[in-house]
C-alpha cells in the first residue's frame, strides 16, 4: 500500500483517446482541447469517455468518484475543504515527478478538477455552468461564482500537471474570493 496520502493510479483510470482530427464526437463522449497557458505551450485535443457525461449537474458525481477513488487507492482523505487543494496539488505534482502527462491521467485530472470546483461551490458560492460558446476551445463546464465571475478548476488541474508549482491551484483559490489573504484578486483565470 502507498504511503497515506499519496494517490497511485491504475490502469483503470483512463479510458480516454486523443483524435485531434476528427470532427465527429459519438454520443457520451466529451472533447476537451486545452487552451496553452503559455504562446510555446502546445494545444492538445482529447476525446474522453466519462460516465457520467461531464456536465454541470455531473461535476458532483466526477468529484465524490475521485473522492472514493483517492480513499480507495492510497487511504487520501479528501474532505472538500480548502486545505484538501494542497492535497490535491500535492497528488497531481506525484504525477508529474512520475513523468505522467495530461493524456496519460485526463478522466482522472477532469474529476479533480471537478473536485476543486465543488470546494469553489460549497465555500465561495456560485454553481456550475456551461463554458461560454465564446470559448470552445476550453473544458465545457466552469464553476460561476458570485458577480458572474468564472473560474476553470480542470483547467487549473491541469495546468499544474503541466506548468508544477508554477500553476498554484491554492492560489487561484484564493485569487476567486476564498482566501482573505487576496481581498483584491477577483479573476479566476
Amino acid at each position: 500500500m502507498a504511503p497515506r496520502g499519496t494517490f497511485v493510479p491504475h490502469a483503470r483510470t483512463t479510458t480516454f483517446h486523443i483524435d485531434p482530427g476528427s470532427e465527429h464526437v459519438p454520443p457520451g463522449v466529451v472533447r476537451l482541447a486545452s487552451t496553452p497557458l503559455t504562446a510555446n505551450s502546445p494545444r492538445t485535443d482529447m476525446q474522453l469517455h466519462l460516465n457520467p457525461p461531464l456536465e454541470p449537474a455531473n461535476a458532483p458525481r466526477h468529484a465524490a468518484a475521485i473522492v472514493a477513488a483517492a480513499a480507495d487507492i492510497s487511504g487520501a482523505e479528501l474532505d472538500y475543504s480548502p486545505e484538501s487543494i494542497d492535497l490535491v496539488e500535492d497528488i497531481v505534482d506525484g504525477f508529474r515527478a512520475e513523468g505522467v502527462s495530461g493524456e496519460d491521467m485526463a478522466e482522472s485530472l477532469v474529476a479533480f478538477g471537478c473536485y476543486v470546483g465543488e470546494i469553489l461551490t460549497r465555500h465561495i458560492g456560485g454553481a456550475w455552468r456551461h463554458a461560454p460558446a465564446a470559448r470552445p476551445e476550453a473544458v465545457p463546464i466552469v464553476v460561476e461564482l458570485p458577480g458572474a465571475r468564472e473560474c476553470h478548476p480542470i483547467d487549473w488541474v491541469f495546468g499544474r500537471l503541466e506548468f508544477g508549482a508554477d500553476v498554484s491551484i491554492r492560489d487561484l483559490y484564493a485569487a476567486a474570493g476564498g482566501d482573505s489573504a487576496f481581498p483584491d484578486e477577483r479573476t479566476c483565470e
